[in-house]
């Protein structure tokens, strides 16, 4: 085949966390070449491929890049890389801030400097949208982030922007909204499972359980991005990626147990967490297509997968 003798060759940057895992190995099983950046030495990678992933250490806010572009040469360049918690840019916004802004424009400059000039597939957030007055969520809604986290999201796009506007870089910034799946060791779909596997009767929700979301699974995410390196869109594009579909925390955790085949009541502790909005749905309408009408994993669907690889673990510590 021409595509195993010619692969596209692709660079993902935080190859070793979650997002930046299901890309890396969800291209290498479409038949891309898969280099990964990372800040410290992969430890405990999930296998479907990771092994034949070509990993370098490489920290992003102090190394010059463009060396170690032109050495790789990718064709398509996935960052994947830095801090991924709300919460944690309210206890340290400078170090949110440090770790979002400074890696990407190093990463932008070394791009613009190289001689391969790849295509940029930037990984933000629907954070940037912050609680937004229409639902579903369209590309061109006002962005007007509520947490340190948003705003240094929304700062990346900026700098995207500039490179793309005055430096002629191609790139396109991928909005993820919820993004789930067997790859994932925390966030609140690991967590849910975690106590639907557990001794205990319920499944308690920190908040009202009235906070709505729109869940993707992984496998579709790395389609996503695939067909997004294929097709090499020029400019400064942006993409919501995301189902579509709204669900509350409460019927969530609904599914997932009955994912899990256990029978729980759902309480919920009322809180509201700052930065975090109550509604979140995503206009998938440009999303659809690019992807020609193919179908998306459905929640249900991709919970059974989560239920089938984490039944003999311990999730979250779960017995």
């Amino acid at each position: 085949m021409f595509l195993a003798q010619n692969p596209m060759r692709a660079l993902v940057t935080g190859s070793s966390g979650f997002v930046g895992g299901v890309i890396a190995r969800g291209l290498h099983q479409q038949g891309f070449e898969v280099h990964g950046w990372d800040r410290r030495p992969l430890v405990g990678v999930l296998s479907d491929g990771a092994d034949r992933i070509e990993t370098k250490t490489i920290d992003l806010a102090t190394e010059e890049t463009s060396s170690p572009l032109d050495h790789c040469a990718p064709d398509v360049v996935v960052h994947a890389a830095g801090p991924a918690s709300v919460s944690a840019s309210f206890n340290n916004p400078v170090d949110d801030w440090r770790d979002t802004t400074i890696p990407l424009h190093r990463l932008l400059d070394g791009i613009r400097r190289s001689r391969s000039h790849p295509f940029l597939v930037l990984i933000s957030s629907a954070a940037v949208y912050g609680e937004p007055e229409t639902q579903p969520v369209a590309e061109s809604c006002p962005l007007r982030p509520v947490s340190p986290y948003g705003y240094h999201r929304r700062i990346s796009e900026l700098l995207a922007e500039e490179y793309a506007e005055v430096f002629g870089l191609d790139i396109a910034i991928l909005r993820l909204f919820s993004t789930f799946g067997p790859s994932q060791r925390r966030l609140l779909v690991w967590e849910l499972f975690a106590q639907a596997f557990s001794n205990s009767d319920a499944i308690t929700l920190q908040g009202t359980g009235g906070e709505v979301r729109d869940y993707l699974y992984e496998d579709d995410l790395a389609r996503v991005t695939a067909r997004l390196a294929h097709q090499a869109p020029e400019g400064l594009t942006v993409w919501n990626v995301a189902s579509g579909r709204g669900v509350s925390t409460r019927d969530l955790a609904g599914l997932v147990a009955a994912a899990a085949n256990k029978s729980k009541r759902i309480a919920c502790g009322g809180m509201v967490r700052r930065g975090e909005p109550m509604r979140w749905i995503a206009d998938v309408d440009r999303l659809r297509t690019l992807l020609a009408g193919a179908p998306l994993t459905s929640l249900e669907y991709g919970l059974a997968r989560c239920a089938d690889v984490w039944a003999g673990e311990k999730v979250g510590g779960a017995k």
